[in-house]
């Protein structure tokens, strides 16, 4: 199954304990990588908080983040 995920505010792959990151970004993290093991092909849609953030990560089997 293709799965879209919307964070507008929690990048999974940023540094936890930031500015901007806490245990949402954890749970994005954690679901997203649960539902890639399960064979889903999940793609989540975050911001872009910095310019120099790549446009999009690869952050587990199955696991795309897309930044906008």
């Amino acid at each position: 199954m293709k799965i879209a995920m919307v964070s507008g505010h929690a990048d999974p792959h940023a540094a936890l304990a930031g500015k901007d990151t806490g245990g949402l970004s954890l749970h994005v993290a954690e679901l997203s990588r649960a539902l890639g093991e399960r064979g889903h092909d999940v793609i989540v849609y975050t911001r872009r908080a910095r310019a120099k953030d790549a446009a999009e990560t690869g952050a587990a089997p199955g696991v795309r983040v897309r930044r906008v």
